[in-house]
């Protein structure tokens, strides 16, 4: 799909499929820089929440840092999935947990332009970022890092397994607060 401004194709936008059912939205758009005579590409991409039958994810989707980088805010129960009876108006009229789910955690993380993906902590592809990485308990509740890492390039993702299929896919988008203030931070600009 091209990305477009006012009738000139500028970019593509692209959905991807990396390894397995894991998928990831791309955009890559070129921009010429008149001081270096060069069109640089600028890509980007983001992991997809996608789910494999009639479930409902409760657990988290965001940790938000504050400005200095610390104090971690995130969803804090155990992660569960759901499934789903819809009535003729739409509405959920029943939800029941699912049993025998395991969860666990993979990492995207972009290396030279290129997304790569790692299934655990202890891989060396990951190298500092480790560190920077949220974790899971057994309890399967989410463990944030201490710190955030501006520009780690780092995209972790829930996956719920039940009989060895993954059935959920959560990626977690960690974010760090501009301004110590909160108003200032949820500001639209508008006066």
């Amino acid at each position: 799909m091209n990305i477009t401004a006012k009738g000139t194709i500028v970019g593509e936008i692209a959905l991807e499929q990396l390894s397995g059912n894991y998928w990831i939205l791309s955009a890559s758009i070129p921009i010429y820089d008149q001081s270096i005579e060069k069109t640089i590409q600028l890509t980007g991409f983001y992991a997809i929440p996608t789910l494999r039958e009639n479930y409902y994810f409760e657990g988290p989707s965001t940790i938000i840092y504050d400005s200095s980088g610390g104090n971690p805010v995130y969803y804090k129960n155990s992660c569960k999935l759901f499934t789903n009876e819809i009535d003729d108006n739409g509405l959920i009229i029943n939800k029941e947990v699912v049993d025998n789910v395991t969860w666990s955690m993979g990492y995207y993380y972009t290396e030279r332009d290129e997304v790569k993906y790692a299934t655990a902590l202890n891989t060396d592809d990951l190298g500092v970022l480790r560190s920077y990485a949220p974790t899971l308990s057994q309890n399967n509740i989410i463990i944030p890092s201490l710190f955030y890492l501006h520009d780690a390039n780092l995209y972790p993702v829930l996956f719920a397994r039940k009989q060895a299929q993954v059935c959920w896919i959560q990626p977690i988008l960690l974010m760090q607060n501009r301004y110590p203030s909160a108003m200032l931070n949820f500001w639209d600009g508008q006066l």
